[in-house]
């Protein structure tokens, strides 16, 4: 791709930069460090960045070697610039090789690998399932399939999956065919709006969002009538479930009914996503035999034994489920501590000291080490247990 890039333009041009570039890598290697030249997070700032600035300057037939040296040297800059803030926020030394994974990915974790298209479908499913099913939130189900011109819920999940399973997943652009038609508002939806004059000039330039929200909102740009482009596949994928739950909330009524986002995140938390995901989902994993037991953390209210108890013959698991959010202050500030007592926070104990997560584990490990749970006496039985744990 770089090399494919930099043929626009003169062979002078061309040669001075694979120079510097090899002496660059090279020194870099030497020292230990690998060059990776194109990355998710620094592709979607400088697209940020782009349409930040977006004029309203017509298509040229071809980009001549001017256009793509002024776009070379922008992505030399967003680069650059990303690099320094990875390294102002903490140097590169033998003894913190955590603390700058933990900086870095924070940041990047969403970008840098392909979403699994296939969980997202099961958990698009389970949602439009539980909607159906919820006599308090099934019109708003209605409401949300009208406002994209829909029939079914069937029709959004497969309309998603056909077109990223068919081509679109592989490289980044689908088009309409007569038959499908009929989606063509629900893609529409999906479109980034490209400002005007006249509306660019009522909205200030605001700073580059480090969140990405635009693109995640609308991660298709409009090729012609018919044609669309992906912006970033995850984002495209996320329309599935994560941008799915934002773009219901949003779209229908139902957000009369709550405070914020995060409220109407909380109650599907504890009525949908632990209930109808995590408690179908992980029992499905486990066979229906007589030396398998299995038991959802809401059976036993009075007993503590995590959020879901499974024994295998001798095999105990025992997970926890947590359905966390970290917000993008947290995950964009590049400092160690702030991203660190988040996790903590989340995972291990809250603002009031409470066991969360990891905790909570704990607890139940020497619980369980000490005396069997009433409802599987294991050592009754003449059996060993072996614990195996999951968070």
């Amino acid at each position: 791709m770089f090399t494919q890039w930099i043929s626009a333009f003169d062979t002078g041009a061309r040669r001075d930069i694979i120079e510097n570039y090899l002496k660059f890598k090279q020194k870099n290697e030497r020292r230990g460090s690998q060059i990776v030249l194109f990355t998710s997070v620094s592709l979607l700032r400088l697209m940020d960045r782009i349409m930040l600035f977006y004029n309203d300057l017509g298509l040229q037939e071809g980009f001549t070697a001017k256009v793509e040296m002024a776009c070379f040297q922008a992505w030399l800059v967003n680069n650059t610039e990303l690099a320094a803030e990875i390294q102002n926020s903490a140097t590169p030394r033998p003894d913190n090789l955590t603390e700058i994974l933990l900086i870095t990915q924070a940041s990047q974790y969403e970008y840098v690998e392909r979403k699994d298209i296939f969980s997202q479908i099961m958990f698009s499913k389970s949602f439009f399932d539980y909607l159906s099913g919820n006599i308090d939130f099934k019109p708003y189900l209605t409401e949300f399939l009208a406002c994209k011109n829909l029939k079914s819920s069937s029709q959004y999940l497969r309309a998603l999956t056909e077109v990223y399973m068919m081509g679109a997943g592989e490289g980044f652009s689908f088009r309409l065919t007569p038959a499908n038609q009929f989606l063509k508002s629900l893609f529409d939806s999906f479109t980034l709006p490209i400002p005007n004059e006249d509306q660019r000039r009522e909205r200030p330039l605001k700073a580059n969002d480090p969140d990405f929200k635009a693109f995640r909102v609308s991660p298709l740009v409009r090729i012609d009538e018919n044609s669309y482009y992906i912006l970033h596949h995850n984002f495209f994928v996320d329309k599935l479930y994560k941008g799915l739950l934002f773009d219901f909330f949003k779209e229908t009524s139902i957000h009369k009914r709550f405070r914020d986002f995060p409220a109407f995140l909380q109650i599907l938390g504890s009525e949908f996503a632990e209930k109808n995901i995590f408690y179908e989902y992980v029992s499905g994993w486990f066979g229906k035999n007589s030396y398998v037991i299995k038991v959802p953390g809401d059976r036993y209210p009075n007993i503590e034994c995590t959020d879901f108890y499974v024994r295998e013959g001798k095999s105990i698991f025992l997970f926890e489920f947590k359905n966390a959010l970290v917000s993008t202050a947290v995950k964009q500030s590049m400092d160690y501590q702030t991203i660190e007592q988040e996790i903590f926070k989340k995972l291990v104990r809250n603002e009031r000291g409470k066991p969360k997560g990891v905790t909570q584990l704990l607890k139940v490990i020497k619980d369980l080490v000490s005396k069997p749970f009433p409802f599987d006496d294991f050592v009754a039985k003449g059996s060993d247990a072996y614990i195996f744990i999951h968070c």
